[in-house]
């Protein structure tokens, strides 16, 4: 009778894997950049987010097979004992995914990431309502949902270690609309930049953004623009122009991806700065605003700043200068014989100042630019330094990690701690730091998901020394940022017992994010812009993660 039993519930299993694993699940592997998603916000209670919840409606298998799978799963928990799920194996996720009335998705892409492990991730595909992934392991775990005509959204679901685990899910139906901008005479207005000779500036000038009230203003931003904001994702032209209805018109500069039936306000942007609103009404596929070239220049700057050696004062000409956001770049353009430099029709806002010349420091800071006559005044160029180093765990052996380094005294706002260059040390532990120029300079050495160090270092003083950062084991911090509106960018900052600045990062959207420091005890801060929301200290102990929660 048992072997009946056993044989009846290796049928139901075999069945059930034909039907996800066959039909249903096309897994693949992905790792982001960064160890995160890319996540579009969600403003709090505007948006149905997935509920990682099950669904009061048709199953996507029968009960009697939900039965027989459940006293499957029960039998093998108990073989299983205490121990962990098989990593080999894994933990086979499977559900449905429905749209805000309950309708069964046809088609859809899902990205899992785990909180705990750092870029590790697993797509998979929804078809027909259903979707099934395989090799996750027990915890929190970020999932993304993607697809045509639906609105990007996240959740988190929380993974049991249980061999089967069924999370049904729930999407939003996208409202896309197409937005163009012409002149008050009626011409394109990109091709009109262009005319102006202000074709740097063509379809990276303008964005829109929607809202459920008028837009007033909006947080500065680093990024080209505030693309994930309000009720709506932007899509700029690189991207809306693959679709063939409107690539070759020169009218349109994107597409906005709307959260929410109308009617909702979208407002013409530069960056930051609102320049136009209308309100869109059931019905609406697209939205036209009229603007004039000066009242864009009107939202740039015209950036002048002298290039000096930080000992003499002298002037240093070729000196290559740059002003970008985080999404551009450039080669800059050079000072001249008096170290001058003047940069016309700046974007303003956050933006990244970089400078660099032959034999002096790789010079970064950020600046807060606003709009009209901006003068820098001198920026002081010290000469070039190397730090060179090993990188040791616990037990004095070499590894390879990970290194950054940020001067701590160009710090004059709350921003992060990315520098936009990036060093690792090889197989023998060693690293070479060069462009360094004096002051403080935070340094770490990481792995990412283990170990960190941390060390703060004068280049100028430290002469042949060589530095020695010894790795200690990661404990995780997770900053939960899930109850604030998507039309807020924040900022977390937080120190050592030492006083030293060991993370700053953007909380960008609504999500939990996830931080690796050494045990010990710290002080944390929340910043909206210049302003200090939140403060307060935590503990790490080994094996114990903590939590700050912002305030919505």
């Amino acid at each position: 009778m048992e072997k009946a039993r056993v044989s009846i519930i290796g049928f139901v299993l075999a069945l059930l894997a034909g039907l996800l694993l066959g039909m249903l699940m096309q897994p693949l592997f992905f790792a982001p950049a960064d160890g995160s998603l890319d996540l579009p916000p969600l403003e709090s209670g505007e948006i149905e987010a997935p509920t990682g919840e099950p669904v009061a409606s048709q199953d996507l298998v029968p009960d009697s097979v939900h039965e027989l799978l459940s006293e499957a799963a029960l039998e093998r928990r108990e073989v299983m004992g205490t121990r962990k799920v098989d990593p080999d194996l894994g933990i086979l996720l499977y559900g449905t995914l429905r749209d805000g009335e309950g309708k069964l998705v046809e088609l859809a892409y899902l990205g899992l990431s785990s909180v705990e492990m750092s870029g590790s991730g697993i797509s998979a595909q929804v078809k027909k309502g259903a979707y099934s992934v395989h090799g996750l392991q027990p915890g929190s775990w970020k999932v993304r949902i993607r697809g045509e005509g639906l609105t990007t959204t996240e959740t988190v679901l929380e993974i049991p270690e249980e061999p089967l685990v069924r999370r049904d899910l729930s999407a939003t139906r996208a409202y896309l609309l197409t937005v163009r901008v012409r002149t008050p005479e009626g011409q394109a207005f990109t091709t009109a930049l262009v005319e102006a000779q202000k074709a740097s500036f063509s379809h990276r000038a303008l964005s829109a953004v929607a809202t459920r009230k008028p837009l007033e203003s909006a947080p500065m931003t680093d990024l080209r623009a505030l693309d994930r904001f309000g009720v709506g994702r932007w899509q700029g032209v690189s991207f809306s122009r693959r679709r063939k209805d409107i690539s070759d018109d020169p009218d349109v500069i994107g597409l906005i991806e709307i959260g929410t039936a109308p009617p909702v306000y979208v407002s013409l942007m530069q960056k930051h700065h609102v320049l136009a609103s209308k309100l869109i009404t059931p019905g609406e596929s697209e939205v036209t605003f009229e603007l004039a070239i000066d009242e864009l220049l009107a939202k740039l700057a015209n950036v002048r700043l002298r290039v000096v050696e930080q000992a003499t004062g002298q002037p240093i000409a070729n000196a290559r200068v740059s002003i970008s956001d985080r999404q551009s770049g450039g080669g800059g353009q050079p000072s001249d014989e008096s170290g001058t430099v003047v940069i016309p029709n700046q974007a303003t806002g956050l933006m990244e100042l970089d400078i660099w010349g032959q034999g002096y420091e790789y010079y970064h800071t950020k600046l807060r630019l606003m709009p009209g006559e901006v003068d820098l005044g001198n920026i002081e160029l010290w000469p070039s330094h190397t730090v060179q180093g090993v990188v040791v765990d616990a037990n004095g052996q070499p590894r390879e990690a990970n290194i950054t380094c940020s001067n701590l005294d160009r710090r004059t706002f709350p921003q992060p701690l990315v520098t936009g260059r990036a060093y690792s040390s090889n197989s023998k532990g060693v690293f070479k730091l060069e462009g360094l120029g004096g002051g403080a300079y935070l340094i770490q050495a990481r792995v990412r998901g283990e170990a960190v160090a941390t060390s703060i270092v004068h280049p100028e003083l430290l002469g042949e020394t060589e530095l020695r950062l010894e790795l200690q084991v990661t404990q995780n911090v997770y900053l939960d940022n899930s109850q604030t509106a998507t039309s807020r960018i924040l900022m977390a900052l937080i120190r050592d017992s030492e006083g030293r600045l060991v993370y700053g990062n953007y909380l960008r959207s609504p999500a939990r994010f996830k931080a690796e420091l050494s045990a010990g005890e710290y002080v944390f801060e929340i910043f909206e812009g210049l302003h200090s929301i939140q403060s307060g200290s935590l503990t790490l102990s080994p094996g114990s993660p903590a939590e700050i929660v912002i305030a919505g």
